[in-house]
């Protein structure tokens, strides 16, 4: 195990104990438990024995790395090196407890993980447990004193300056008792029983997330409240390891494990008080025992929120999070983002069953028929431009523009159910007792089905068990069923029978049309829209076809760097540059290429390729603008982004917005050069506040080239 593995290990470990990977805090942590001392050493050997026995047992390297396995066991060694008085005996011990902490973590992580729940702490408290309790028996450990005497560890460790320091922060808490608790609490956490410890703590817990500070104030600010509402004195949290439960709690079940919002907020205020009873319950039951409580309600209570939250029939808009950021802004910003990405974003890319511009005459919760367990559906007609639906007097079914027009396949599937013996209505009359008349159903996944209705009698080409290709024709429009006009119904259901219930499911890529101007558009048209299928671009798709395995030759300048497609164990595609381990995932269909997350260099032109190329349709239409929007958090100047985290979960004032347009072809052609102009533009409480612009080219041999104010970028793909 190298030394930096075994260094980064042991400062993620302490970061772990505020949910943290950033290394800043982790040290800062450290340095704290080293206020005592010798707590500090066997806390710092503790974690040392857990990562490097996790390391050669073969457990993931990845989890040793993010301090996952010695967290646990540091807090061990914390209350074994306060607890005691040092000795070679105790050196031993405390690597014993190491071992047997680590194993509990591994069982209970074993245990847990069925359940998709965290282990937390749960085997720090069985692994001090089981030492306070076997030493007893050790006839060689002393009990320490070190906390009755406060002054003599102050001045050992930095002489009459650090006992002033603490002289002048006591006097000036002493003004405002209840944050002295709040501190006292937080230090508490590391078996600190000083208030300049929590100070410091407070200052690194603000660095690392000022959410996770603002909410462990409330938390605590909640807990002190329901003391003083029972009468119970409150002054017992200034002397006991208990106040910081309700601090630790108040982080993990509002802004840890629950994306933070204004419901988790809420949540927080009610859980609290919760906590309070089951603090007090489980410290008068435990000292009969003579065990302490440590952070057994902290645990028990997190635990019992987050499993219940799984169990929900409706998951509703508290979220649990589930993006593995330890950060709560960097959950917030990504969960903000991606509802506002991928809402619209199908599993299965769904086209419009028709060719050519038709007119949306019933949409969802539609005036006439679409209504109740039916009212996910569409009903579309071709109409003229003076908006008329037929020729001549339309007192025939051929009179209408759609009539005996084809109709296509909206996704590849399996024809599961069909009707085609109905004949067509009379215009103006209709059968009430087939009510769906010629019908089409086709199977696209578990769950998922298409159904088109009202088609005319003996048009269909298909049947039963055949496998149909997007875009094949299938049928014919009619008048059958209930239809007093030709029309073409269309909708998504979850069974398989004609007539089942519909169900909400958006179409991928269509084309709106105005008088002057078209408009993309993805989701649920609506009625009197006028709309047509926007079909990929060859060579957009060609070039934008990122397959793992291939090499991108990136030359941005004179300078030559080397990146490569990759994908993840769980298939999910990404680039990495080979010079700065840049990383950034994506997704892509026939329909678009999607970027989803980067890490690593934001100088990097990776990073430039992230912001640019962040949202790129296959479709070209010339002069139409699509957007989206970007993650703030890699964006906005990180003062204001600081200051908004403040009220983020409350309401985010930062946003950026990205924009793309496609220019005018030089040549009618799907293999033609493209070129695109792109816009990422900054907002605070949308308002203008900063824009970027870069140029897009992409020629006919598939090469992409990025034009900047004041620099180009020109990417190359080739195989191996």
């Amino acid at each position: 195990m190298r030394l930096g593995t075994v260094a980064n290990s042991a400062i993620n470990s302490y970061g772990q104990i505020f949910f943290s990977e950033k290394k800043p805090f982790g040290v800062l942590i450290l340095l704290v438990s080293f206020i005592d001392v010798r707590a500090g050493l066997f806390g710092f050997l503790s974690v040392l024995t857990a990562n490097i026995s996790a390391y050669y047992l073969g457990f993931s390297k990845y989890n040793i790395s993010r301090g996952i396995y010695g967290f646990n066991a540091l807090l061990v060694g914390l209350g074994v090196g306060f607890a005691f008085q040092p000795s070679w005996q105790l050196v031993l011990l405390t690597m014993a407890a190491a071992l047997l902490t680590l194993f509990v973590s591994l069982a209970l992580e074993g245990v847990f993980h069925k359940y998709g729940l965290p282990f937390l702490s749960l085997p720090f408290i069985l692994g001090l447990w089981a030492v306070m309790v076997a030493s007893m028996h050790f006839d060689v450990l002393r009990y320490s004193e070190r906390d009755l005497y406060t002054y003599n560890t102050l001045f050992s460790l930095g002489g009459l300056r650090l006992i002033n320091i603490y002289e002048f922060l006591d006097f000036w808490l002493s003004k405002f008792p209840l944050l002295k608790i709040y501190f006292l609490s937080l230090g508490s956490i590391f078996f600190q029983n000083n208030a300049f410890a929590g100070l410091i703590l407070s200052v690194g817990l603000v660095y690392h997330s000022r959410i996770a500070f603002s909410i462990s104030v409330l938390g605590y600010m909640a807990a002190l409240g329901f003391y003083m509402i029972l009468g119970y004195d409150y002054e017992v949290l200034s002397y006991s390891y208990i106040g910081f439960n309700y601090i630790l709690t108040a982080i993990a079940a509002g802004s840890v494990f629950v994306i933070p919002s204004r419901r988790s907020y809420f949540w927080v205020l009610l859980l609290l008080p919760v906590s309070v009873i089951v603090t007090i319950s489980m410290e008068l039951i435990l000292a009969n025992l003579r065990l302490p409580i440590y952070a057994l309600p902290f645990n028990a209570m997190v635990l019992l929120f987050v499993y219940i939250l799984k169990l929900r029939v409706t998951p509703g808009k508290l979220i649990l999070n589930t993006s593995g950021l330890s950060s709560p802004e960097d959950s917030l910003y990504l969960q903000t983002t991606e509802n506002k990405r991928f809402a619209l974003l199908p599993s299965l890319s769904v086209r419009l069953p028709f060719t050519g511009v038709w007119t949306v005459t019933q949409a969802h919760n539609g005036t006439y028929t679409h209504k109740d367990e039916w009212k996910h559906a569409w009903d579309f007609e071709i109409q003229s431009g003076n908006g008329k639906t037929f020729s001549g007097n339309g007192d025939q079914v051929t009179d209408f523009f759609c009539y005996s027009k084809s109709v296509l396949a909206p996704a590849g599937g399996y024809v599961v159910d069909l009707q085609d013996n109905i004949p067509d209505n009379k215009i103006g009359e209709i059968n009430t007792l087939q009510n769906w008349g010629n019908s089409l159903v086709i199977k696209h996944s578990e769950y998922l089905y298409s159904q088109l209705s009202h088609l005319k009698a003996g048009s269909i080409k298909v049947k039963i068990g055949d496998y149909v290709t997007i875009n094949q024709q299938l049928a014919q429009v009619g008048n059958s069923g209930h239809s007093p006009v030709p029309h073409l119904h269309f909708q998504f259901q979850a069974y398989p029978h004609i007539g089942s219930p519909t169900i909400l499911f958006p179409i991928s890529n269509y084309t709106e049309v105005f008088e002057n101007t078209q408009k993309f558009g993805e989701g649920y048209p609506v009625e009197n829209q006028r709309i047509f299928n926007a079909y990929p671009n060859q060579l957009m798709q060609k070039t934008f076809r990122f397959i793992p395995g291939e090499i991108i030759d990136c030359n941005v300048g004179e300078q030559k760097i080397v990146w490569d497609v990759k994908k993840t164990t769980l298939n999910q595609m990404y680039i990495e540059c080979r010079e700065t381990n840049a990383v950034a995932y994506f997704i892509q269909t026939d329909d678009y290429l999607i970027f989803t997350r980067f890490i690593g260099d934001k100088n990097s032109a990776l990073f430039l390729i992230y912001k640019y190329l962040y949202h790129v349709k296959m479709t070209v239409i010339p002069q139409v603008t699509y957007s989206d929007v970007h993650n703030p958090n890699l964006f906005i100047n990180r003062t204001l982004l600081t200051l908004n985290d403040l009220i983020a979960p409350i309401h985010n004032f930062l946003s950026v917005d990205y924009f793309f347009t496609f220019e005018e072809l030089d040549i009618i052609d799907s293999d033609s050069e493209v070129k695109a102009n792109i816009t990422v533009v900054n907002l605070l409480n949308k308002k203008h506040l900063k824009t970027d612009s870069a140029r897009l080219k992409v020629d006919t041999n598939n090469d992409i080239t990025l034009d900047f104010s004041n620099s180009v970028i020109k990417l190359c793909k080739h195989k191996r």
